[in-house]
């Protein structure tokens, strides 16, 4: 099943939950894609681009749920797709001081060559003060129990242009750990992106800073 077919599989089903029209008041969507695939510093599809969507819902009472899918390197062959589901409860402390806490579960069908390895979860926690925000990524689950992520990042808006950066580190178990640094800057729908990664584990392919230019946009139902 191709990526297209199944995001509108999820927009149905989606659809199907939420009932009657007026429950579509917290529904968006988003459509994206970019020149390469980072995720936290990675290569998650070979240096290539990859074209993504998604769907969520925000309830008012601060729990959201949503699904996103992308092209990917997730198979042995060099191709697959990935498509996420998560869900998260959020709110704030004062009014400066906000928090999160979620799941998210990494699904790769179809894969070849991965076996059990198909599809991945981790519990996510994040922590926010005016534009700073701290997050911790916690796998489970036997495919994933070894890798945690945690990042500190801040955004602010110049002139109309969003930048961004973020600190980053991975491990994966065993010593096996690496540093991320993101610098952005966005205008409009783009975002322009510079990321290093860096540890003893990493060959120098992925030690290399990486660029790429994303477009994404989002819309209400």
């Amino acid at each position: 099943m191709n990526t297209q077919i199944k995001l509108i599989l999820s927009a149905t089903v989606v659809a199907a939950t939420l009932g009657s029209s007026a429950a579509f008041a917290g529904a968006s969507a988003n459509v994206g894609a970019t020149t390469n695939y980072i995720f936290r510093g990675l290569e998650a599809a070979a240096g290539r681009g990859a074209v993504s969507g998604g769907v969520d819902y925000e309830m008012n009472n601060g729990f959201s749920v949503g699904t996103w899918a992308s092209t990917t390197d997730a198979s042995a062959d060099g191709t697959g797709y990935e498509v996420d589901l998560y869900g998260s409860y959020g709110g704030k402390i004062s009014e400066a001081v906000g928090y999160s806490v979620g799941a998210t579960s990494y699904q790769y069908p179809g894969t070849k060559g991965l076996g059990n390895s198909s599809h991945l979860e981790e519990i996510n926690l994040g922590l926010s003060f005016g534009i700073v925000e701290a997050t911790a990524a916690i796998g489970v689950g036997s495919n994933n129990k070894d890798y945690d992520y945690f990042s500190l990042s801040a955004g602010k808006e110049f002139n109309g242009i969003a930048l961004g950066g973020t600190i980053g580190k991975g491990d994966f178990g065993g010593g096996n750990d690496y540093t991320h640094v993101q610098l952005s800057a966005g205008k409009g729908d783009f975002t322009l992106a510079l990321d290093k990664a860096s540890g003893d584990q990493l060959n120098n392919d992925a030690e290399d800073v990486k660029v790429s230019l994303s477009y994404g946009h989002s819309f209400d139902y």
